[in-house]
């Protein structure tokens, strides 16, 4: 899979999010001529953060798990750098997975449309039913798949932004189908001052992952308890080609393969 890195300028994209949220400020583009979706480097607490590198060993982990058999896909992310009005940043873009007449609908969409709340103080295992069952009911289709291999990335990149409106499904309105998964950037710490100068083991003390638990340790220990999850998991994973935002992201992504009897190949403390 080639990753080189391109280089998008501002007269060439269209800008879809240039204001701030909540969360921090994200710009995002859509390249009409290749139909690329550009999203730029995450900025918050006063800081460029390198969530798009995040974002390339999330798609390098979703290329090569054993999802050959599963109608599962995690969305190829790949390096630019954007030139947006004398500024130079660093960025990822992927290819437009909506057909012309189709549209993301979210889980926080649906639940909206269908007038649920999501069961937030409740176990692992009954939030996990409630959005295998709802999906089931309203949509007719099987989430099992789509919410492990959600589940395994998410932990292995400590994924802590899988709110309710970063997981769904497509639909043209007379039917739906699963989305590749995607948006996995704000993990490995890159994204919160809070982690600066802790060491790793207090570090993911602090993280607060979703949606199932703040802990995604326990997520993954209830998914072995319930389904076959070295069904979805290769004996090694090569990194050889990705670049790491920091010694300490590097530390956990070993320590989280470890966890699950994955070979890190390529890569080093």
């Amino acid at each position: 899979m080639n990753r080189d890195r391109v280089t998008f300028y501002e007269s060439d994209i269209i800008s879809l999010q240039t204001a701030s949220t909540s969360k921090g400020n994200q710009p995002k583009w859509y390249h009409k001529d290749s139909d690329l979706y550009i999203k730029a480097q995450f900025y918050s607490q006063n800081k460029y953060w390198r969530d798009d590198l995040v974002e390339i060993i999330a798609s390098v982990i979703g290329s090569q798990l054993n999802l050959s058999d599963k109608n599962v896909s995690v969305l190829d992310q790949y390096p630019c750098t954007i030139e947006l009005a004398g500024q130079s940043m660093y960025g990822v873009y992927s290819k437009n997975f909506c057909k012309k007449e189709e549209r993301y609908l979210s889980f926080q969409r649906i639940m909206d449309l269908n007038e649920l709340d999501y069961p937030f103080t409740a176990s692992i295992g009954a939030k996990w039913d409630f959005v295998i069952d709802n999906i089931k009911q309203i949509c007719q289709l099987d989430y099992s798949d789509y919410l492990i291999v959600m589940s395994i990335i998410d932990f292995l990149v400590g994924n802590e932004d899988r709110h309710l409106n970063n997981f769904g499904l497509l639909t043209d309105e007379n039917s739906y189908k699963l989305v590749p998964l995607f948006d996995f950037g704000l993990g490995l710490f890159e994204h919160d001052r809070r982690y600066e100068g802790l060491p790793l083991r207090e570090c993911i003390k602090k993280m607060e992952c979703k949606p199932f638990h703040h802990n995604p340790s326990k997520v993954i220990d209830y998914i072995k308890c319930r389904y076959p999850l070295e069904n979805y998991l290769p004996s090694k994973i090569s990194f050889r080609d990705c670049i790491f935002p920091s010694a300490k992201a590097t530390s956990y992504l070993l320590n989280r393969c470890r966890y699950l009897g994955i070979e890190a190949e390529g890569v080093d403390y």
